[in-house]
């Protein structure tokens, strides 16, 4: 694989992780990543250490691991944070990619919710049909969760909506934020994950060839973008691959001056495997 163009940039395959058939969601913590598969009700662990991977099981109907089909996959696309707890979001995209599952700090399940009454809200203010809902991240910061919505159907609404209160009786949608990415070789990008780190937004971008939420297409690209999370404002956009489509970003650690991350793709191929890469960004040099 080529190194990115940039000199402050660095973007390095680690790893093919078996046993796990696309990386949609990332969470590192003690040596382990956390990685959500789309198409199944299972949450996979990976040390790091000795490259051993684990399973949590998100439904006990289900065997760990088994894969789902498309029309019934649960879509699970983020995970967050929240204290010592973890919440995993579906996409929305679906009558059945409503769940909101809650989980320890030991990743032990503790309930399953419908999010379906608080999309609705997000999708009422927000202007968005349900033919262009996508939530691919999710960071939840304070009192405030940030949903990333990926602007791949007809209406092409990519942006974040803000809700108050998350999770919570009292919640309410604040906002919605419109974002325009750059392209792609002419295609459009749009948001595949999100990671909040000090003051700025760290997400992914991807671009398919496709218009809809539901339906995959041939993949294009996969970029790296930073965003102020006060004012939205872009301050990069770095094209990392045309080879991946990237959809789990998590933070690994800080060096003096340079980010470290890692992530996972989702080939929509139905093979065995999702790809574990390294980035650096060095942030003393951003243009």
């Amino acid at each position: 694989m080529k190194k990115n163009q940039f000199p402050d940039c660095s973007f390095d395959l680690l790893h093919t992780i078996e046993g796990v058939t696309g990386g949609s969601g990332l969470v590192y913590k003690d040596n382990t990543l956390c990685i959500l598969a789309d198409d199944s009700n299972t949450l996979f662990t990976y040390n790091l250490g000795n490259n051993r991977l684990g399973r949590v099981r998100l439904k006990s109907s289900e065997r760990p691991g088994q894969t789902l089909k498309k029309s019934l996959k649960p879509d699970f696309e983020a995970i967050a944070q929240a204290g010592e707890q973890y919440f995993i979001f579906g996409s929305g995209s679906a009558e059945n990619r409503f769940n909101l599952l809650e989980l320890d700090s030991d990743l032990t399940p503790l309930k399953r919710t419908s999010l379906k009454p608080l999309y609705t809200k997000m999708m009422e203010t927000a202007g968005i049909h349900p033919e262009d809902f996508n939530i691919e991240g999710v960071v939840i910061h304070n009192s405030t969760a940030y949903f990333f919505n990926r602007g791949n159907g007809p209406g092409q609404k990519n942006g974040i909506v803000t809700v108050e209160n998350p999770m919570k009786a009292d919640s309410k949608v604040s906002g919605y934020y419109p974002v325009k990415l750059p392209d792609i070789k002419g295609f459009s990008t749009t948001f595949s994950d999100a990671i909040l780190y000090e003051e700025n937004f760290y997400f992914l971008a991807t671009a398919e060839n496709t218009e809809s939420v539901y339906h995959d297409g041939e993949i294009i690209g996969s970029a790296i973008g930073i965003m102020d999370s006060k004012t939205f404002e872009m301050k990069d956009f770095i094209i990392l691959t045309e080879e991946y489509k990237l959809e789990g970003l998590t933070f690994y650690y800080k060096e003096e001056s340079t980010l470290y991350f890692l992530l996972t793709d989702d080939p929509d191929n139905n093979a065995d495997s999702t790809t574990l890469f390294k980035l650096s960004i060095d942030t003393g040099s951003q243009r």
